[in-house]
C-alpha cells in the first residue's frame, strides 16, 4: 500500500469525481497531540502550517488494496495450499497496470505537452533543452509499449503462468489489468453522462473552485491550506418545477429583517486574526470547504 496514492485520490476527489467528494478531499489531523486532546494555543500561528493526513482516501485505498490481496488468495487455491500462485497473479497485475499502462500514458502525455501548440509547455518549462525531454519520453514509451503489446503473444509451450501451480492462464494478468482500467474509464464516462443529464434537466453546471493558500519560507512558496467548493450553479433562468414551487409557496413566505452588523468595538479583531480563526475554528457545517 503506497502512501502517496492517498494524496492522488484526494486530488481526484477535489475535482468532484468521487462520490462524497468533499468528505474524501478533506485532510484530518491525526497527530499524537490531537489524539491525546492537546490543542495548540490560538496565538501560535505556526499551528496553521502543520501537515494533515488524507485519512479518508487512505482508508479507501486500504480497502481496495485488501480486496485485491484477499480475493486472489481465496480464489487461487492449490492443493496443498501455498500463497505463491496468488502472489504471482497480484504482482503481475500491479506491474502490468502500474508500470506498463501508467507509464505508457505518462510518456504519451509528456510528448503531447511538448508538441501541442495549445498548452505552450515549451514556453512554460524552465528546462530549455527540448531534445533531451523528448528523447527521454520516447525511450520511456518504447520500453513500456514493447512488453505491453508482446505480452499478448501466446507461447504454445507455456499455456499457464509459471509459479501458479498451473491454475492461472497466460492471458489472465493482462486481461484483469485491462478490466481494471476499463472499469475506471467506464466510471468516468458515466460520471460525465450524469453531469450532462443533470445540467440539461436542471439548467445547472457543476463548478469546482479551488483556492490554495500559501506561505513564504526559505524554500519559496509552501501551500498551507486549500479551500475547495463544489457547487451546482444555474446558468440561465429557473426550471419549470422551481417556478411552480415558488408560485405555490409565495403566499406562505415570511420575510424577517436581518440583524444589523455589530460595530467594531473592544472585542473586534484584526484581519489577520479573522483569517486565522477562519481556517482553524469554523464549525462543522463549513468545515467541508476547508481542506488542509
Amino acid at each position: 500500500m503506497a502512501a502517496n496514492i492517498g494524496a492522488v485520490k484526494q486530488e481526484i476527489a477535489k475535482e468532484g469525481i468521487l462520490p462524497y467528494s468533499l468528505f474524501f478531499a478533506r485532510s484530518y489531523d491525526l497527530s499524537l497531540g490531537r489524539l491525546f486532546g492537546r490543542k495548540p494555543p490560538k496565538e501560535d500561528v505556526n499551528s496553521l502550517y502543520s501537515e494533515n493526513t488524507p485519512a479518508a482516501t487512505l482508508a479507501l485505498h486500504w480497502t481496495f488494496t485488501n480486496l485485491m490481496a484477499i480475493i486472489p488468495a481465496l480464489t487461487i487455491r492449490p492443493q496443498p495450499y501455498i500463497p505463491t500462485p496468488a502472489y504471482t497473479f497480484v504482482v503481475g497485475v500491479v506491474v502490468y497496470v502500474t508500470n506498463l499502462i501508467k507509464f505508457t500514458l505518462i510518456a504519451i502525455g509528456l510528448l503531447c505537452l511538448r508538441f501541442s501548440p495549445k498548452v505552450r509547455w515549451a514556453e512554460k518549462s524552465q528546462f530549455k533543452h527540448p531534445v533531451v525531454s523528448v528523447t527521454a519520453a520516447l525511450i520511456l514509451l518504447t520500453i513500456c509499449v514493447f512488453p505491453l503489446i508482446l505480452i499478448w503473444v501466446p507461447d504454445r509451450a507455456y499455456t499457464k503462468l509459471t509459479n501458479t501451480s498451473n491454475l492461472v492462464s497466460w492471458f489472465a494478468i493482462q486481461t484483469f489489468g485491462l478490466c481494471i482500467v476499463g472499469f475506471a474509464f467506464l466510471y468516468w464516462v458515466l460520471f460525465r453522462c450524469y453531469i450532462a443529464i443533470r445540467s440539461a434537466r436542471e439548467g445547472k453546471t457543476l463548478h469546482v473552485k479551488r483556492e490554495p493558500k500559501f506561505k513564504v519560507d526559505s524554500g519559496g512558496l509552501t501551500q498551507i491550506v486549500e479551500i475547495v467548493t463544489l457547487q451546482w450553479v444555474r446558468e440561465v433562468g429557473m426550471g419549470l418545477d422551481e417556478i411552480e414551487k415558488s408560485e405555490t409557496n409565495y403566499s406562505r413566505q415570511v420575510f424577517t429583517p436581518t440583524k444589523p452588523h455589530e460595530l467594531p468595538g473592544k472585542h473586534s479583531v484584526s484581519e489577520l486574526d479573522v483569517n486565522q480563526s477562519y481556517v482553524r475554528n469554523r464549525g462543522p457545517e463549513h468545515a467541508r470547504h476547508e481542506l488542509a
